[in-house]
């Protein structure tokens, strides 16, 4: 039988999550404890692992989420057109520059990046109707390339305090790669 979350789950997960990243805005990752959690939860530790078995839990929980809502925006999209592709990857790092600061900040982002690296080869190789049994040494490269270029932009960004739009930031890439 499925479990199913029932409306109160959520929103403690929810609370939670958000609790996390609100401690991450002036603590780091490592300096956060689970009472401290829970506290700012208006939890108790009990609850908390309830739903919860530690707070690198609550990281992947977030990090699926990211994943998850890129993966929506990037199906919409009938082609893999750059253009497409970067404002949308930028447009979820937009919408959720908060927390990608806080993992920034704390020396976590690289636990995002295995996320984006399936689910870009995934969509790249959709899109472009490759066979993946059979992916020849020039398409792996290639991924290479572009999940390397999308990442370290995304590090650039948030750096110098993720103050771009996803327009500009496609159209200084598109100029650059266009030149």
């Amino acid at each position: 039988m499925l479990k199913r979350e029932t409306q109160g789950t959520v929103k403690s997960k929810e609370w939670m999550v958000e609790s996390l990243f609100l401690l991450m805005r002036k603590n780091k990752f490592k300096n956060i404890s689970i009472s401290d959690i829970a506290e700012k939860a208006g939890i108790d530790r009990r609850t908390f692992y309830r739903h919860f078995s530690s707070k690198e839990d609550i990281l992947r929980f977030k990090i699926s989420k990211l994943s998850k809502d890129y993966e929506k925006i990037i199906r919409s999209h009938k082609n893999f057109e750059s253009k497409a592709v970067l404002i949308s990857f930028f447009t979820v790092c937009e919408k959720e520059k908060e927390s990608l600061l806080c993992l920034y900040k704390s020396d976590l982002l690289p636990r995002l990046f295995k996320e984006f690296e399936i689910l870009f080869e995934m969509q790249y190789v959709k899109n472009k109707k490759i066979d993946i049994t059979n992916k020849s040494v020039e398409i792996k490269y290639l991924l290479a390339y572009y999940i390397g270029g999308f990442w370290n932009v995304l590090n650039k960004w948030l750096s110098e305090g993720a103050k771009k739009t996803p327009d500009e930031i496609s159209t200084i890439l598109l100029k650059i790669l266009n030149e």
